[in-house]
């Protein structure tokens, strides 16, 4: 995974998570303030000037992490193809695991054996386990009943362990029931 080495600002952060989402941002809004402060509303905490939010946009471009198209009167603003793995690791503190509304009845484990050498890594990546959501079975086993393989890859390469990490389907473990109980299935 290539790292960018540039930070990002608040209104960045922002605007990259509603459009990390799969939303599609037209920036008509951006010709009168009354309709950028509806559009902006669900993507901003606090008050930003419209021209915070334009020199934001502006720095994303730069950056090449959206891209802008022109519709008609409209321009249309989504995320470079590509760099959805590069705006997690800016949001690599927000990520978290997904809930189905129907449980499939497979659990989903990862596994690790990590070299001593990478003590540090290991012990990072196994709070992470714990903070997003996953179950630790032992040390190195962690379980949840939803497909996170994406969210694994992810923290793993962030980690630089992914050689180490495995991850299983199982349809039926010990100690299912307290599982289930755990996990509210």
């Amino acid at each position: 995974m290539s790292k960018l080495r540039f930070r990002l600002g608040a209104i960045e952060r922002e605007l990259l998570d509603a459009l990390e989402d799969g939303t599609v941002i037209v920036s008509a809004f951006l010709a009168s303030s009354m309709s950028a402060r509806k559009m902006l509303a669900d993507i901003r905490r606090g008050r930003r000037h419209r021209e915070q939010v334009l020199r934001s946009i502006e720095s994303l471009k730069r950056k090449r992490l959206i891209s802008i198209q022109r519709v008609g009167e409209e321009e249309r603003m989504t995320l470079v193809r590509g760099n959805k793995q590069q705006v997690l690791q800016y949001n690599f503190e927000k990520i978290r695991l997904s809930r189905k509304s129907q449980w499939d009845g497979k659990w989903h484990i990862a596994m690790f054996d990590i070299p001593e050498q990478h003590g540090k890594a290991r012990r990072a990546l196994t709070w992470k386990m714990r903070q997003i959501g996953a179950m630790a079975l032992q040390k190195s086993v962690f379980v949840y009943p939803f497909r996170w393989s994406g969210e694994l890859d992810f923290i793993t390469e962030f980690f630089h362990v992914s050689p180490y990490v495995r991850y299983v389907e199982a349809v039926s473990i010990e100690g299912a029931e307290e599982l289930r109980r755990h996990f509210k299935i």
